[in-house]
Formats: C-alpha cells, sequence, structure tokens
C-alpha cells in the first residue's frame, strides 16, 4: 500500500451501527456475523461480543455493563471470567475471523501470491486509542531483515493507531511494504485483515496478538520473536481497564512460548493452543447461529436483559439516582464530562437504556479537560474542550469523573445552572 492509503484507511472515524451495544461492531463483528446467519444488516443482535480474547484478563467493564441477556464469546476458556460478575448465558463461537468473507476473491487471491512470492508478513507490537506502544523498531527491524533473506518480500501489517503515530515512514526506510487492515471501526476491518493473511507464507510477531490465533487458523506458520515491549498509558486505571495488566499472565506466556521457535510449519502443540484460547472447534454453522440469535430473541423480548439490579455488585462507582434522574429526562440531548473509562461505562449503559427504554436522548459529545483528547473520537463520540457555546448546545451535562468535585466548580463558574449537572459517578 502506498503512504497514502495507509493513511486513509487508518483515519480516526465514528462507529456506526444499529447494535444495541456498540461495541459488538468493533472490526464488524456483528455485521460479519449477521452476513453470515443471512440477518439482515440493521438487525440487533441482543448479545454482547467480546471483541478480543483477553487470555487471563477480567471482561472488558462495558461489555458487562450492556443490558443484553447473553454474551457471546470466542472459547469455553472464557466462561469462569465471567462467571465471576454476571449470570447471564454464554455462548462459546469460535473465532472471528472463521465467519468472515476475504476482501479478495480467489481469483485475486491469486494474483496477489504470484506478485509476493514467498512472503513474510510482520505484526509488530500495536498501541490502541488509549495505550502508546514502544519498542527497539531499528533492532526489530534488522531481525526482520535477517529472516526475511529466505523469503521474496516482506509486508509490515500496521494497526491503525501506529499508521497515525508515523510508524510505517521508518518501515519503509527499510524497503519493507506497509499494509494495514484499516481502523477498528471500519466494517471492512476483518476481511481486509483475512485477505492480507491468506497471501502471506509465514507471519511473524513481536507481542502477543489476535493475529497469533488468526495466522494458524488460516494455515499460515507464525513465528513469535521476543521482545522488550513498553507500554505508556496516562494512570494504572487505563492500563488495568485496557488489559495491559495481563500482559504477563502465564496464559499469554504459554502463547509466546509455544510460537518461540522458528519453523516452516504448524505443530499440533500450536493448534491445540490455538483451539484452546481463540475456540476453534467452537465455530457454529449457519443454522446454529441463527438459533443462537432466535433464542437471545425471545430471552431479551421476555425482559432477561434487564441487568440494572446487579450493576451495583461490580460497578460500584456508578450513580444509580442517575438512572432514575433520566426516568423525567426525555427527548432531551447531552454531553457526558470526562471521556475516561468511567465516562465510556456511562455512555454504554445510558446508550442501553435509551434502547430498552426508548428514553431518546442523545449523547452528543464528550467533554474532557485533557488537551491531548480533544477532537479524537471515542466510542464514536467527539471529545471537545469544555466551552460556554459549546455547552449551550445541550440540556444537560452527566459528569463521570473522579475529579467530579472540581468539574462541579468548573461548570458553575462558567455559569452553567446547578439543575443542569448530573453526577454519573458517586
Amino acid at each position: 500500500m502506498k503512504l497514502n492509503q495507509l493513511n486513509e484507511l487508518s483515519a480516526d472515524r465514528p462507529l456506526l451501527t444499529p447494535e444495541i451495544h456498540q461495541p459488538n461492531d468493533f472490526y464488524g463483528h456483528a455485521a460479519i456475523l449477521k452476513k453470515y446467519a443471512g440477518f439482515f444488516p440493521d438487525y440487533k443482535v441482543k448479545a454482547v461480543i467480546e471483541h478480543a480474547p483477553r487470555l487471563g484478563a477480567d471482561p472488558w467493564k462495558p461489555d458487562l455493563e450492556a443490558l443484553l441477556p447473553a454474551i457471546f464469546v470466542s472459547a469455553p476458556y472464557r466462561f469462569h471470567f465471567f462467571r465471576k460478575f454476571t449470570k447471564r448465558d454464554l455462548y462459546a463461537i469460535g473465532p472471528m475471523i472463521s465467519y468472515t468473507i476475504g476482501l479478495l476473491n480467489h481469483e485475486e487471491i491469486e494474483s496477489e501470491k504470484r506478485r509476493l512470492g514467498k512472503n513474510l508478513l510482520v505484526f509488530p507490537a500495536h498501541s490502541t486509542h488509549r495505550v502508546s506502544v514502544n519498542f527497539d523498531t531499528p533492532k526489530f527491524c534488522e531481525h526482520i531483515e535477517l529472516i526475511g533473506k529466505d523469503f521474496d518480500s516482506v509486508r509490515i501489517c500496521l494497526y491503525w493507531k501506529d499508521v497515525l503515530r508515523g510508524w510505517a515512514e521508518e518501515y519503509l526506510k527499510y524497503g519493507f511494504e506497509c499494509v494495514t487492515a484499516g481502523h477498528m471501526f471500519d466494517p471492512l476491518f476483518l476481511a481486509r485483515l483475512k485477505s492480507i493473511i491468506e497471501t502471506a507464507t509465514l507471519t511473524v510477531s513481536n507481542d502477543f496478538g489476535t493475529h497469533i490465533g488468526y495466522s494458524v487458523i488460516l494455515n499460515k506458520p507464525h513465528y513469535y520473536i521476543p521482545e522488550n515491549v513498553e507500554i505508556s498509558v496516562e494512570n494504572d486505571r487505563i492500563f488495568k481497564a485496557d488489559g495491559c495488566g495481563f500482559r504477563q499472565m502465564s496464559e499469554i506466556e504459554e502463547v509466546k512460548t509455544a510460537f518461540a521457535g522458528f519453523r516452516s510449519d504448524i505443530s499440533s502443540k500450536q493448534r491445540e493452543i490455538v483451539d484452546k484460547y481463540w475456540g476453534v472447534t467452537s465455530h457454529k454453522s449457519v443454522k446454529e447461529l441463527r438459533e443462537l440469535f432466535e433464542i437471545t430473541d425471545k430471552m431479551f423480548e421476555q425482559g432477561h436483559y434487564q441487568e440494572i439490579s446487579r450493576l451495583n455488585s461490580y460497578k460500584p462507582f456508578i450513580n444509580f439516582d442517575l438512572i432514575k434522574s433520566l426516568m423525567t429526562k426525555k427527548n432531551r440531548k447531552f454531553a457526558i464530562f470526562g471521556a475516561g473509562m468511567c465516562g465510556q461505562s456511562i455512555l454504554s449503559i445510558l446508550q442501553n437504556l435509551n434502547q430498552v427504554y426508548n428514553y431518546s436522548n442523545v449523547m452528543e459529545f464528550f467533554l474532557d479537560n485533557d488537551p491531548q483528547k480533544h477532537h479524537s473520537c471515542i466510542m464514536g463520540k467527539t471529545v471537545l474542550k469544555p466551552q460556554t457555546d459549546i455547552i449551550e448546545e445541550v440540556d444537560f451535562i452527566v459528569v463521570s469523573s473522579i475529579w467530579k468535585d472540581d468539574i462541579e466548580n468548573q461548570l458553575l463558574d462558567m455559569g452553567v445552572p446547578e439543575e443542569k449537572i448530573i453526577f454519573g459517578v458517586n
């Protein structure tokens, strides 16, 4: 891909989805399942879709907060992690890549293979919305050059966030070709990724990631290169919320160890590990997936999704008076002050309440005092600097930050009426 193509595919974009639980469509997951099962695009999946195998880690909090009756995970391995927090039905449906139709058809795949020849595909450790990853890039590239001598071509598959950080330019200096699957909100992300992997001969990485399992599932041997990867986050809360703390879990080490030796085939042990954590044998047929959709539809209609009473057990900072106050505020526009994990959790809950109870309240944007977040896109919403003219556009503000007292004083100093301020946290 040319640099302008990389930047275009990686550009920040809103998450456009009909889903009740919007994260279901991260990487286009919900859309892929609906297409596979033969459901219309506007159908709403009545289950949470865990968007990545979080080995050794507790569930992502927004997934627990979604007011849906069931949770879809890749493998049965994940069940006991969810059982600590919820009594909802759990279903293992296997890896999302198995439901995905690649972006390239058979003829295009064969044509690309001829162009690339024997191809080495590299997945560097990648950053996320709120986490920056760094390592010794020159040293890593030298290692890739050494391995690449036995290949006709080398491609670096960059995560969208690192394309925006300018990493493509670094790899291009070494003569490597750079590709990307696109932004995580791009519905074609997995289709593009599948074709990228299918045209490779062997894949390499220097960190744990979904790409390891996907490579094996698509019958591409994978080689893990031990690397000192540094993670940079704003605070420990983000470190834990984004799952960064589980990188040293025994499960992660098990995967890394299994793939640490260079080989041109896939061992039976490697396939066993991928099945254990990615759920290869849990893949559903069209009929089975349709049945799951129908089952969760009925559960949703019967009201089994109402988990509000259980939220207190694992979300003590949520102010449930907020939920009660919304009963009297319908068809209003609001903003959430605080674009961190707390604010995102509040947004997830409010979006689900809107869907379930038809409040018709619209969350317009996030407000945040952190200039680094301004004009970024989080959960499909823009983050703005608090200004009087912007605040006047909404009917009320939900304060969702541990600095709630300071934010309240800030808003009052800006002339915001006290009755317009609602606290989303205790």
